[in-house]
C-alpha cells in the first residue's frame, strides 16, 4: 500500500495512525448505530406489535409513528405507574421538548440535531490533531483529512438509502434522518477540499514541484464531484431544480465511486461497502416495486391529483411510497 522506499519511517508511522483513525470513525459510526437500536428496541418491538394488530395493507417496514394507538398504549400504562415513575416520564417528556425546540439560522433544525451535530464536529477536529499538531508535519501529514473524509462514506451512503438497515432498525423514517446525511456529506467534501489543498502545499512547498500523477488526477476528479453535489444540495437549489439536483447526485455518486476506487488502496475497503449497500438498496427497490394503473387529474392552484388504482384503503398517517410514470398519454395539462 505504501512503499518504504519513497517513505521515511516517520511517514510510514503518520500513515498508521492515520489508518486507524479512519477506522476508528468507522467502528465509531457502527457502535453508535448499535447503541440507537439499544435504546430504541422496545418501542421498535411494541410498534410491530401494534402494527400487526392494524389494518391488513401495511407497508414492508414500519417507519413511522403510529401516534394514536401509540398514546392509547401510553395512556393504559401511566395510569398503572406509581407517582415516582410519572414523575420520571414528566421529566422525560420535558427533556424532549426541551431538545424539540427550533434552533434559529440552522436551516429548521431542532436542539438536539443541533447538539448532535456539534459534538460531531467536535470529535472530528479532535481527530484531526491527534498527535498532529506539528505545523510542520501538517504538511506532511495531508493524508489525515482524506481518511477522515473517506471513513465517512459507509455512513453517509446507508443515510442516504430508501431501504437503511438503520432506519428500519430504529424505527424512524429516512427523512427524520436526511438533515444528518447532508451534514456529514458536506463534512466529507470539507475533509477532502482540505485533503487536496494540503497535498498541493507540500507539492509546491515541499517538493518544488507540482505532477499531476494518476493518484492525484483521481483524487482531483472526486473531489470536484463532491463538490457537485454539495452545491446542488442546498436547499435553494433543490427547491429550484430537483431534477438536476438528482441526477447531479446519481452521476456524481457513480464518478466518486470509482475515482476513489482508482485514487488509493486505502479507500478501496470503504468503496467496496458502499457500492455492496447501494446494490441492496436497489435490489430493495424492484422487490417492492409495483406496476399500477392510476389516473391523473389537474387541480385547482397547479395541483395534480394521483389515484392509484387498487391502493385506496388500509393507509396511515405518515405512510407514503414513490411514484415513477413510465407511460402517460399526451394531454395539455
Amino acid at each position: 500500500m505504501v512503499s518504504a522506499s519513497r517513505f521515511t519511517p516517520e511517514m510510514l508511522a503518520m500513515f498508521r495512525i492515520n489508518k486507524h483513525v479512519g477506522e476508528f470513525i468507522a467502528y465509531t459510526s457502527l457502535g453508535l448505530v448499535c447503541l440507537a437500536i439499544l435504546l430504541r428496541s422496545r418501542r421498535f418491538v411494541r410498534e410491530r406489535i401494534i402494527c400487526s394488530r392494524g389494518p391488513k395493507i401495511q407497508g414492508l417496514f414500519l417507519l413511522n409513528d403510529l401516534k394514536g394507538k401509540l398514546r392509547s398504549e401510553k395512556g393504559r400504562s401511566s395510569a398503572a405507574a406509581p407517582g415516582n415513575n410519572r414523575a420520571g416520564g414528566t421529566l422525560s417528556r420535558q427533556t424532549l421538548k426541551y431538545l424539540g425546540l427550533r434552533v434559529p439560522l440552522t436551516g429548521g433544525l431542532n436542539l438536539g440535531q443541533t447538539l448532535f451535530i456539534i459534538v460531531y464536529m467536535i470529535a472530528l477536529v479532535i481527530l484531526s490533531i491527534y498527535k498532529n499538531t506539528d505545523p510542520k508535519k501538517n504538511i506532511v501529514n495531508y493524508r489525515r483529512f482524506g481518511f477522515i473524509s473517506i471513513a465517512q462514506l459507509p455512513v453517509l451512503v446507508t443515510l442516504s438509502m430508501k431501504n437503511s438497515p438503520i432506519n428500519l432498525l430504529i424505527g424512524q423514517g429516512y427523512e427524520k434522518l436526511n438533515f444528518l446525511h447532508r451534514f456529514i456529506g458536506r463534512m466529507v467534501f470539507l475533509f477532502g477540499l482540505i485533503h487536496g489543498a494540503l497535498q498541493f502545499r507540500f507539492q509546491t512547498v515541499v517538493r518544488k514541484s507540482f505532477r499531476l500523477h494518476e493518484v492525484t488526477l483521481y483524487g482531483f476528479i472526486a473531489l470536484v464531484a463532491l463538490f457537485m453535489i454539495s452545491l446542488t444540495g442546498l436547499r435553494v437549489f433543490r427547491n429550484s431544480a430537483y431534477q438536476v439536483f438528482l441526477m447531479i447526485h446519481i452521476i456524481g455518486y457513480v464518478v466518486v465511486i470509482v475515482s476513489l476506487w482508482k485514487h488509493t488502496p486505502a479507500a478501496q475497503p470503504y468503496v467496496a461497502y458502499i457500492t455492496a449497500v447501494s446494490c441492496f438498496d436497489y435490489l430493495m427497490k424492484m422487490v417492492k416495486a409495483r406496476i399500477k394503473n392510476a389516473t391523473f387529474t389537474a387541480m385547482p392552484g397547479g395541483l395534480t391529483r394521483i389515484e392509484v388504482h387498487g391502493v385506496n384503503d388500509g393507509w396511515l398517517a405518515g405512510q407514503h411510497v414513490f411514484i415513477r410514470v413510465l407511460k402517460a398519454p399526451f394531454h395539455h395539462f
